[in-house]
């Protein structure tokens, strides 16, 4: 096969082999070629029976072709080509074979132009093939008419009305499944996201909020979806079942999410009273420095969660859904003074809520009930976190000692305290010290240091203290100067305007005895 070798023969007769490691199993067969001088010119009937062996038995038919040949008539061997497929199509069933010509040695000509050439003389050939077959069809029809033999055709127009109108069935069918999958998937699309966020942020408008979404989202799809109907030809009843099951999957979907969150509402609530309780109103962490009202947080953080359990309790889609489960949620659970004051009976001991039906409640009353002390139990640890915190601060920023320790100090230094006041100097040395000591406390931070640890403060104040206390002494000094200066600033001042104002004076006399004297 290689060109510059030289042409000669390399298969002869029929050679079969299976292909390995390629499933299903394949037989691959190498046929003796047609035109090889090693053959001569006897031998032509291999040549057909071998190529119509080809044909009949195998899918795909790859025939070798010199480039040189292509156009040409009996290179090309187009004479056993249509010999061979007359005898096909005369002896086998017709069966689609594919046929596959590898254009061999290729010159300088383009594809381009070797490719119309080759396929129009293939489509030629085939043509005039299936002209003959039905000519001769009709040839040798003419006496397949008899006398008496009664042949309709109505059976056949059934039959074939029959399987028409039953594949119109099908594809319509399927044409409508895919159109309802569609709008489905919209409307999923357009419920399922906007649900969730409100259900999450449960308030009393809540659930109108939720069935106005509901119902303009159902409201778009049917009527995109009717339009859509329209060219189906449907008659009004069918149509109208199909915009019902739309409407009806819209409010299950609705539903299911809300099934869906109401099996997470206690995660959900711990986690809405989390944020509230550790937020405040700019969404700003809070920090607890001992002026906050933890009692006051904490109740409106758990009214916020109840609210998120009063919502999650039941299904509200429809306008006449009206319920009372907030108001007995928060009377029993927040405000317990408030509703046994009206009866004694519990209201939350039955697993039924007044005026809901049961296909509409998603947690029963004795379930809201057992989902609070739970709530209660695994949020007292934030609570009391936040109060040791707050109790932590205050003992942090308060330095004066317990009052029991002030009393005891006044009564045990009554002495002490009348011989400073008979000697006014150790006040004046106590008060210059506690001035002293004042500044130190404020240049060197020390409430600041200390609240880092023991240790770690006296180390950084021995670092801070000999700088902070010769720069003390320092402005001290400076500003025992500065009222010298300036009363010496002052005299300057004083002396010069008298000075002024006496020469002031003298040039008034002089000019008034002048003027006397000029009188």
């Amino acid at each position: 096969m290689d060109a510059y070798r030289g042409r000669s023969q390399t298969t002869k007769g029929i050679w079969i082999a299976r292909c390995p490691g390629i499933e299903p199993c394949t037989i691959v067969m190498d046929l003796e070629g047609t035109d090889g001088r090693e053959r001569g010119e006897d031998d032509t009937a291999f040549e057909k029976q071998s190529a119509l062996f080809a044909l009949a038995v195998s899918d795909i038919v790859l025939i070798n072709m010199w480039c040189h040949d292509i156009g040409r008539e009996q290179a090309a061997n187009k004479p056993l080509l249509k010999t061979v497929f007359q005898v096909m199509l005369r002896l086998f069933s017709p069966r689609k074979t594919t046929l596959m010509f590898a254009i061999r040695d290729k010159t300088r000509t383009p594809l381009e132009h070797l490719e119309p050439v080759l396929r129009e003389d293939i489509q030629k050939f085939v043509f005039l093939l299936c002209r003959f077959k039905f000519l001769s069809l009709i040839h040798e029809s003419t006496d397949a008419v008899i006398r008496q033999a009664n042949w309709g055709s109505g059976k056949v127009r059934d039959r074939f009305s029959r399987d028409l109108d039953s594949h119109i069935a099908e594809v319509r069918t399927s044409k409508l499944s895919e159109l309802s999958a569609l709008y489905e998937s919209k409307l999923k699309e357009a419920l399922y996201g906007p649900v969730e966020a409100l259900l999450e942020g449960a308030t009393d408008d809540t659930w109108p909020a939720i069935r106005k979404l509901l119902h303009q989202e159902t409201k778009k799809a049917v009527s995109e979806f009717s339009s859509a109907l329209s060219g189906f030809e449907m008659d009004e009843q069918e149509e109208e079942t199909m915009i019902s099951k739309l409407k009806n999957y819209a409010r299950g979907l609705v539903e299911g999410k809300t099934r869906e969150e109401a099996a997470k509402v206690l995660y959900r609530m711990k986690e809405r009273f989390t944020s509230i309780f550790n937020h405040d109103n700019d969404s700003m962490p809070r920090v607890w420095t001992g002026k906050e009202d933890i009692r006051a947080i904490t109740k409106t953080a758990r009214s916020s969660s109840l609210k998120l359990l009063s919502v999650l309790a039941a299904i509200r889609l429809d306008e006449e859904d009206a319920d009372k489960i907030g108001d007995t949620l928060v009377l029993t659970l927040v405000d317990p003074k408030k509703g046994t004051s009206k009866s004694t009976a519990d209201p939350l001991a039955s697993s039924t809520w007044e005026e809901v039906p049961p296909t509409k409640t998603l947690i029963t009353p004795v379930q809201c009930k057992s989902l609070w002390s739970q709530f209660q139990r695994e949020t007292e640890y934030t609570i009391t976190q936040a109060i040791a915190s707050q109790e932590a601060n205050k003992r942090n920023n308060n330095w004066l000692p317990p009052p029991w320790a002030i009393a005891a100090m006044a009564i045990l230094g009554f002495n002490e305290f009348m011989t400073l006041l008979r000697n006014p100097l150790w006040l004046l040395i106590i008060f210059v010290s506690y001035l002293l000591a004042k500044a130190l406390w404020v240049q060197l931070d020390i409430s600041g240091e200390f609240r880092n640890g023991a240790l770690p403060g006296i180390l950084s104040l021995s670092t801070k203290f000999l700088p902070t206390v010769t720069n003390l002494l320092r402005k001290l000094a400076e500003q025992g100067q500065t009222p010298v200066n300036t009363g010496n600033h002052a005299n300057l001042q004083q002396s010069s305007s008298t000075a002024s104002s006496e020469v002031t004076m003298e040039n008034e006399t002089e000019y008034t005895s002048t003027s006397k004297h000029g009188n």
